[in-house]
């Protein structure tokens, strides 16, 4: 997995836990060059079954030895924006708009 995060590309082996019957989404960082963020998605399908409401929970830490250049508040606040934008694009184009 690959992302950029404050400007700087972050490679990472994150280990991803599907649990279909209880509608949730795990991951945890095995190993990165920059953070490690793990986290927690619960999947609520509305009752048409046309959408979903997604709650997350992150845990963005510093990287384990290994000098962090990046200070770890800028890295969360990184990373709530970068999901909030992302969020945002996909609930605009699920109400019609573009992407861009």
């Amino acid at each position: 997995m690959a992302q950029r995060v404050i400007g700087r590309q972050s490679n990472a082996k994150v280990e991803w836990t599907f649990h279909p019957e209880k509608h949730e989404i795990d991951f945890k960082t095995l190993n990165s060059d920059l953070n490690y963020n793990d986290g927690h998605y619960e999947l609520e399908p509305s009752p048409d079954g046309k959408r979903c409401l997604v709650r997350s929970n992150f845990l963005v830490k510093e990287g384990q030895g290994m000098a962090q250049s990046v200070p770890i508040g800028v890295l969360a606040a990184g990373t709530k924006e970068a999901f909030l934008a992302a969020a945002q694009g996909v609930k605009k184009r699920a109400a019609g708009g573009t992407s861009g």
